[in-house]
């Protein structure tokens, strides 16, 4: 006689393997959102020291400070640092953070001619 069904070892393997499955596909989908979310603080972390940076280009007065702003529901704090200058140029660099005292998210640097100062 010809059995037409499924055991029911047959049955728990299928889900045991559908579960394991399963699993491994809410941990890619929360990992994708935990990186979706760094990816938006980094984004907005560059929009703000690309702005700054733009703002001190323009005024062309490139001196040590800090500050906040708010973009995209956020207060972001920046601080601009000045390097040794060589003969020519000023380094210098903006910091990026999301508190007044924590660690940079974003540090763009650039040059400005030191004659232009």
């Amino acid at each position: 006689m010809k059995s037409r069904g499924f055991t029911l070892l047959e049955v728990m393997v299928a889900l045991a393997v559908l579960a394991i499955a399963g699993i491994a596909l809410l941990r890619s989908g929360n990992d994708h959102l935990s990186h979706l979310s760094h990816l938006q603080t980094t984004l907005v972390a560059n929009w703000v020291a690309d702005n700054k940076l733009a703002e001190l280009r323009i005024a062309q007065k490139i001196e040590a400070s800090q500050g906040q702003v708010k973009m995209a529901g956020q207060v972001w704090y920046w601080q601009v640092v000045l390097g040794e200058a060589n003969q020519w140029l000023l380094p210098y660099k903006v910091e990026v953070r999301l508190a007044p005292e924590g660690d940079p998210l974003i540090v763009r640097s650039s040059y400005v001619d030191k004659d232009l100062q």
